[in-house]
């Protein structure tokens, strides 16, 4: 990995020349978004997609999907120059404000309007895997700080060959990292990260026996099944909450729907649920709120 040079008052300019690998950077196709304090130890850990994927699992690293377009809003330092220019004196400090579209599902666009009036850090990856980044100790590996986010109204599709797309605009404001400490990372497989899906857990039925527990688990976004979680994704309790113990297998005719094996369970109320996302051996998922049943 480079780092762009950075400039020293006391040393005088830098050294200028260029490595035979020089990076072209083109035009960002890929967002990620990530909270403000989420950074990788170092630049061989940032260029592993176990660790992105880690982040998500956590709920600290947010894919925000392939960029369709982009705008810039910068504006430029404001300076008072007095009549006979010999004064110049900074005023105020420009912006650096870009927008981006992205293609939104109308159920998306709802998700990605609880961005509006956040903070937090940005990677921009071009259709090279050539990624915009920070590191502030030539270590750590950060994205671009960003003072706050705008989602903009949805633009609705003009042809039938056209896509409902929505901007989201960011306002960077960390001049130092843009102009000292910034970075290019690989990632190659930006296209291969998704953000969470919202999950509903139902409780179906319990056999006579009590040791066998049917639930469901969909997609919120359109109802389809979540296959392929293991035991380890679930977790079942009484109302005190205790953990049961028990065994998770998938119906192998019903996608979705999932057996939980217990020993007789007692008359008591139950709760069942998905494990949070950064302890489920299944990525991409989180539950939007547990499933109860009684026995009697």
């Amino acid at each position: 990995m480079a780092d762009i040079n950075q400039l020293s008052c006391a040393g005088g300019i830098s050294n200028l020349g260029r490595c035979d690998c020089n990076q072209i950077i083109t035009a960002p196709e890929y967002l990620v978004f990530t909270t403000g304090e989420f950074e990788f130890a170092t630049k061989a850990a940032a260029i592993v997609q176990a660790n992105w994927q880690s982040g998500i699992q956590s709920k600290q690293v947010f894919p925000l999907g392939q960029v369709l377009e982009q705008a810039s809003a910068d504006t430029e330092d404001g300076t008072y120059s007095s009549a006979n220019g010999h004064v110049t004196i900074p005023t105020s400090k420009g912006k650096w404000v870009k927008t981006y579209f992205v293609q939104a599902t109308a159920f998306l666009i709802r998700k990605l309007y609880t961005l509006n009036g956040k903070s937090g850090r940005l990677f921009l990856t071009d259709g090279q895997g050539n990624t915009l980044c920070t590191t502030p100790d030539e270590t750590k590996i950060q994205g671009l700080y960003v003072k706050n986010i705008r989602v903009g109204k949805p633009m609705l599709p003009d042809t039938k060959d056209d896509i409902l797309r929505v901007g989201i605009t960011f306002e960077f404001s960390n001049l130092d990292e843009y102009t000292k400490d910034l970075a290019v990372i690989t990632v190659d497989f930006a296209d291969e990260l998704n953000a969470l899906l919202d999950a509903t857990v139902t409780y179906v039925s319990s056999n006579v026996g009590k040791t066998e527990h049917t639930i469901t688990v969909a997609k919120v976004c359109d109802g389809s099944a979540v296959s392929g979680l293991v035991t380890a994704d679930f977790l079942l309790t009484d109302d005190t909450p205790s953990a049961e113990s028990f065994t998770a297998a998938e119906s192998g005719t019903v996608p979705g729907t999932y057996v939980l094996t217990t020993s007789a369970l007692g008359a008591d109320n139950y709760i069942v649920n998905l494990n949070i996302p950064s302890v489920m051996t299944t990525d991409g998922y989180e539950s939007t709120g547990a499933a109860t049943f009684t026995l009697s």
